[in-house]
C-alpha cells in the first residue's frame, strides 16, 4: 500500500505532457552564441532522463519542427533528418541547410537533398532553405525540384553564385502552397526558374534594379517585396526601356528597397504604390531627379504606416509627404551633426508646423560618437516629451508639463507609445533630472528600450534598468 501510495503521488507530481512540452521548447532554444543545432542535442539528452521525458519529446511534434544544419559539420545529418521527420508525426518541418561544406563533412551534400526529398519526406516539408548551393549539387536539387510534388512547401529560399545550367520547366511548379520566395546571390536573372506569378512574398537579394522594377511590374500580385541590388553600379541608360507612364500596384503591402541613385529613379519614375503599410528605403536620387517626381512616389502612399530609412540630405522631404506616418525607424545616423539635425526636426515645437504629427512609434540607431554627450541626450529626452507631454517651447529648459488631451494640439496628434534606442555601448551619464523624467513617463505609460551592442552582439535592455542605477 506505501508503496502504491508514494508511485501514485509521484505520478500525481508530474507536469502535463502539454506544459512539459512548453518547457522543453523554451529550454532546449540554443543561445546567441551557439548554433541552431544545439537544440536537437539538448532534446536528444533530455529524451534519456526517464521513460516520461522521453514519451514527451519523441511525441511533440512542436519540439520537431525546425531543423538547421551544417554540412560541414561533423554530424551524421542523413540520421538527424530522419529523426525529425520520425518525430514531427503528422506535423510540418521547416528545414534549414547551409551546404558550404568542412573538412569534417560526414554526408555527402547529394545525400542530404536525396533524403531531404524522398516522397516519404517530401510531404512534411513546410519551408526549405538550401544555401551555398555548389554546381555538383545544383543537378540534384534541380532534378528533385521539378519532378517532387511538394504539397504543403510554404516557403523556399535558396542561395548560389555561379550561372546554372538551366533546364526547361520551372523549379518547384509542384509546390500549390508556395507563397515566399527568398533568393540570395542568385545568378543568372531568375524569372524564367521559378512560379513567380503565384508568389506573394519575394525576397531578391543581389539582383539587379532593372530586373526588380521588371518583376514588380510582370507579377502585380506580389503582396511582399524585399529587394538588395547587386555592388554593381548601373548607368541610367540601362533604363531607358523602362521609361513610361507610371503604373499603379494596388496589391502591394511591404517594399524593401535598397539600390543605386539610377535604380531608385526608374522605381519613382515606373510605380505609384497606394496600397504600401510598410517601406523601408535606402538609397539617394540623381541630382537630376525632379522634386515632383519624387513627391508624387510618396505622396501616393496613403496607407503607409511604418517608415525604415538613414538620415540624410533626402530625408526630411521623404517625412513631409507621410503625415500620417504612426511607426518610424531610423537605422542610421553616422555623426553628431546629423544626429542633432535629425533630432530637432523631430522635436515638436509650439507654434511650428510638425513633421509626423501621428507618430506614436520611435526607433533610432545612432552610432558611438551620436549620444556620448550631455546635450544629445537632453536633445533625445525634448523629442520623447514633446511627442508625449506638450510641444517644446523653443528657448526653454527642459520641463515636464502636463498632458491635457483636450487640448487642440493633441487632436491633430498623436501621443508617442513607444521608443527604442541602440548604440554600441550605454551612456551612464544620464543626470538626475533626466532620469526622474524617464521613470515618470515610464510610470505615465509609455514603453522604453535601449539596445546595447558588445562586440555586435545585441542584447536588449529595458530602458528602465539603465538609470535606476543613477538614482
Amino acid at each position: 500500500m506505501a508503496a502504491e501510495r508514494s508511485a501514485s503521488f509521484g505520478h500525481d507530481l508530474r507536469l502535463p505532457n502539454e506544459v512539459l512540452s512548453d518547457v522543453f521548447d523554451l529550454s532546449t532554444e540554443p543561445s546567441y552564441d551557439e548554433r541552431p543545432i544545439v537544440k536537437t542535442r539538448n532534446l536528444i539528452r533530455l529524451s534519456g532522463v526517464c521513460s516520461h521525458w522521453r514519451e514527451v519529446t519523441t511525441s511533440s511534434a512542436v519540439l520537431w519542427r525546425f531543423l538547421d544544419i551544417n554540412a560541414g559539420d561533423s554530424v551524421d545529418h542523413l540520421n538527424l533528418l530522419s529523426l525529425h521527420f520520425r518525430n514531427v508525426g503528422d506535423g510540418l518541418l521547416s528545414v534549414r541547410i547551409n551546404f558550404a561544406t568542412g573538412p569534417k563533412c560526414v554526408n555527402s551534400p547529394a545525400g542530404i537533398v536525396k533524403q531531404l526529398f524522398n516522397p516519404a519526406n517530401s510531404s512534411k516539408l513546410r519551408s526549405v532553405a538550401l544555401l551555398h548551393i555548389n554546381p555538383r549539387l545544383w543537378s540534384t536539387i534541380d532534378n528533385w525540384a521539378r519532378d517532387s510534388s511538394l504539397l504543403p512547401l510554404e516557403r523556399l529560399d535558396l542561395s548560389w553564385d555561379f550561372v546554372p545550367k538551366l533546364n526547361n520547366g520551372l523549379l518547384f511548379e509542384n509546390s500549390p502552397r508556395l507563397r515566399h520566395i527568398t533568393l540570395r546571390n542568385c545568378l543568372p536573372d531568375v524569372e524564367g526558374m521559378f512560379p513567380l506569378d503565384k508568389i506573394t512574398s519575394l525576397c531578391a537579394y543581389n539582383l539587379s534594379a532593372i530586373n526588380a522594377i521588371s518583376i514588380l511590374g510582370k507579377y502585380p500580385q506580389l503582396k511582399e517585396f524585399y529587394f538588395e541590388s547587386s555592388p554593381v553600379s548601373s548607368h541610367s541608360s540601362d533604363y531607358r526601356e523602362l521609361l513610361k507612364n507610371a503604373s499603379t500596384l494596388s496589391n502591394l503591402r511591404v517594399l524593401s528597397w535598397t539600390s543605386d541613385a539610377n535604380g531608385n529613379e526608374a522605381l519613382l519614375r515606373n510605380y505609384r504604390l497606394p496600397s504600401l503599410q510598410s517601406l523601408k528605403w535606402k538609397g539617394r536620387f540623381t541630382y537630376s531627379t525632379p522634386p515632383i517626381q519624387r513627391q508624387h512616389f510618396f505622396s501616393s502612399m496613403t496607407d503607409l504606416q511604418r517608415l525604415d530609412c538613414s538620415y540624410d540630405a533626402s530625408t526630411v522631404f521623404l517625412w513631409s509627404q507621410l503625415p500620417d506616418l504612426t511607426e518610424l525607424i531610423i537605422q542610421h545616423i553616422p555623426n553628431e551633426d546629423l544626429a542633432n539635425d535629425c533630432l530637432k526636426r523631430l522635436t515638436i515645437k509650439e507654434g511650428q508646423t510638425s513633421l509626423l504629427p501621428r507618430l506614436k512609434s520611435l526607433k533610432l540607431t545612432m552610432s558611438q560618437a551620436t549620444v556620448q554627450t550631455t546635450n544629445s541626450v537632453n536633445a533625445i529626452m525634448r523629442v520623447i516629451m514633446s511627442r508625449r507631454v506638450s510641444p517644446h517651447i523653443e528657448g526653454g529648459l527642459l520641463s515636464f508639463g502636463n498632458w491635457d488631451p483636450d487640448s487642440p494640439h493633441w487632436q491633430s496628434h498623436s501621443r508617442l507609445e513607444y521608443f527604442w534606442l541602440s548604440q554600441p555601448t550605454i551612456p551612464f551619464f544620464w543626470e538626475p533630472s533626466i532620469a526622474f523624467f524617464l521613470h515618470t513617463l515610464i510610470r505615465d505609460g509609455l514603453r522604453v528600450e535601449i539596445t546595447e551592442n558588445w562586440n555586435e552582439r545585441p542584447v536588449s535592455i529595458p530602458f528602465r534598468s539603465a538609470y535606476d542605477a543613477l538614482l
